[in-house]
This record gives C-alpha cells, sequence and structure tokens, in this order.
C-alpha cells in the first residue's frame, strides 16, 4: 500500500468524457482525493490513513449539494481521526524528544549504528503505537557500495559460481562451456 499506484484495473483507458452528462461522479476512495477532468468527477480519498504514504494527509468526506440540472457545490467536511499516521525523523536522541500517541513510523539518520540494547523499548515508551523503525545510516550504504564494488570484480564465471553455490566438477565444467559459448557469441 506505500507504493504508489498510477492505474486501478484499467482505469487509464478510460477518458473522462464518458462522464459528461451527469451532474456529479463519485468514483470510490483510492488512498489520496482526487478529481478526474473536472472538479465534479472524483475520488473522495480515504476516510482515514491506511498506509505511511498517507500521512501527513488531510482527510475528510466530501459533501456534494445538488441542485437543478448542471449546478451544484462541494465542500469538504473534514475529519480529525483519534490517531494520526506521522513519520519523525532524526538521530534518536532527537527522536526520543518527540512522543507521541499517534501511529509512528520511526526513521533513524544516526551517522553510527546505533548498539543501544533497549533502543526499542525506549522507541516503544516514547511512541506507543510505534508502526516500524527503519535505520537509514552511513554504514549500510558503504555496506551496498561494497558488494557492488566486489560483484563488479568478479569475472563472468565466479559471479555464476557464486550465485549457483555448491557444484561438483561436470557441473563446473558444463558452466564453463556455457559461459564461453555465450562470451563468444557476444564477439561476433
Amino acid at each position: 500500500m506505500d507504493s504508489e499506484i498510477r492505474t486501478v484495473g484499467n482505469i487509464d483507458e478510460v477518458s473522462a468524457d464518458v462522464l459528461e452528462r451527469f451532474d456529479y461522479a463519485a468514483l470510490g476512495h483510492i488512498h489520496k482525493p482526487m478529481t478526474v477532468g473536472k472538479e465534479c468527477y472524483r475520488y473522495c480519498g480515504t476516510p482515514l490513513a491506511c498506509s505511511v504514504s498517507e500521512a501527513g494527509q488531510k482527510k475528510g468526506i466530501i459533501m456534494v449539494e445538488l441542485e437543478e440540472k448542471g449546478k451544484l457545490s462541494t465542500g469538504v467536511i473534514p475529519l480529525k481521526p483519534l490517531r494520526q499516521v506521522r513519520i519523525v525523523e532524526g538521530e534518536l536522541e532527537e527522536v526520543l524528544k518527540q512522543p507521541s500517541d499517534n501511529f509512528v513510523t520511526v526513521i533513524l539518520t544516526d551517522k553510527v549504528d546505533v548498539n543501544v540494547f533497549d533502543m526499542q523499548d525506549r522507541l516503544r515508551h516514547a511512541f506507543p503505537n510505534l508502526l516500524e523503525i527503519r535505520r537509514e545510516t552511513l554504514h549500510k550504504a558503504n555496506y551496498e557500495m561494497e558488494k557492488f564494488r566486489h560483484e563488479a570484480e568478479l569475472d563472468a564465471f565466479s559471479l555464476c559460481c557464486e550465485f549457483i553455490g555448491e557444484m561438483n566438477e561436470e557441473e563446473r565444467e558444463i558452466l564453463k562451456e556455457v559461459i564461453n559459448k555465450v562470451e563468444e557469441e557476444a564477439e561476433l
């Protein structure tokens, strides 16, 4: 639910022109409220946040007043849920100074690994409705770069052997032949 949905079914194949004979079209409730073509063709959005990607989104109910043909007015009745969905980002000690009863995702940005034994307990105490803890550290990024650098240094045979794992001598010979054949074809 955190991924961005660009289409639902074949919705992108249907033009908003098919709605022109209607004064108003309520199209359902995909996560974020939006209009389609005109203000009177719309998705209302969900009444409550359903995922972290909706953090900070204002929720509400669309009120539609239909008068004579072709005349209408819309408004939004705001909803204030008991708990919001929030993202709190920063270093551990900074984050702990922002306690909240909301539904919270914590993103820790400490420059070094925080090996605090009771880190999760401290965060749960500050955020009783904690959804998740994410850690974005430089160490992680450097590890990823080291992994890619290591793989780039391997030749095709070594890389395949590392991926496949255990092989007997006959399987290794077959793999060498296949790789040689592919490399020969690629050179042509």
